[in-house]
């Protein structure tokens, strides 16, 4: 990967796999840790998962980001979706992608799903509005400003490290938390 040199030995990280938490059960259905994360300390890195996954760069707190852009020399590409700049002629060929993993990014929050889930959605602007609605209503709520600081990630999981989620799917089921778990009872 090149990186910027204004990034290198700031406290930037490389984070490779999208499900950070470490699970710690008597009956895995998942590995423990399937994610990786490299400091970046030089212009040249080059970075790896056992497990695979969708790669971010990590900002550290309170960073401004402007503009900083990575070069990933070898990488699967992953079906991405931006509310407001993906087109639909564009959707049509990133959802075909080959990597398990899907981002869909929306006003104020970015799903992450397995890429099997967005394969036939042929509308994701209508996923769009229906997610910016409910960020709207829970910025309402909250009575705090429709544009959030950051936005609010949920990332699929078939195992999470704790009990309670506000959200979860299993098997199907959508159910009241901040993680999706998907599969299992």
């Amino acid at each position: 990967m090149a990186i910027p040199a204004e990034i290198v030995n700031k406290g930037w990280q490389i984070q490779i796999g999208c499900q950070t938490d470490r699970l710690n059960s008597q009956e895995l259905k998942r590995a423990p840790c399937v994610h990786e994360r490299f400091p970046i300390t030089s212009e040249m890195m080059q970075v790896w998962n056992l497990w695979g996954g969708l790669i971010y760069l990590v900002a550290p707190p309170k960073t401004k980001v402007d503009g900083k852009e990575i070069t990933v020399q070898m990488a699967v590409p992953a079906p991405y979706y931006k509310f407001g700049v993906t087109t639909a002629a564009e959707w049509s060929l990133l959802r075909t992608a080959p990597s398990p993993w899907a981002e869909l990014e929306f006003d104020n929050v970015i799903l992450t799903v397995l890429s099997e889930y967005i394969r036939d959605l042929d509308r994701p602007e209508e996923l769009a509005a229906l997610w910016n609605d409910m960020m709207k209503a829970i910025a309402d709520l909250a009575v705090i400003p429709h544009k959030f600081p950051r936005k609010e990630r949920f990332v699929a999981d078939v195992q999470i490290s704790h009990e309670s989620c506000n959200i979860c799917q299993t098997a199907g089921v959508r159910r009241g938390g901040g993680v999706i778990r998907t599969g299992g009872p």
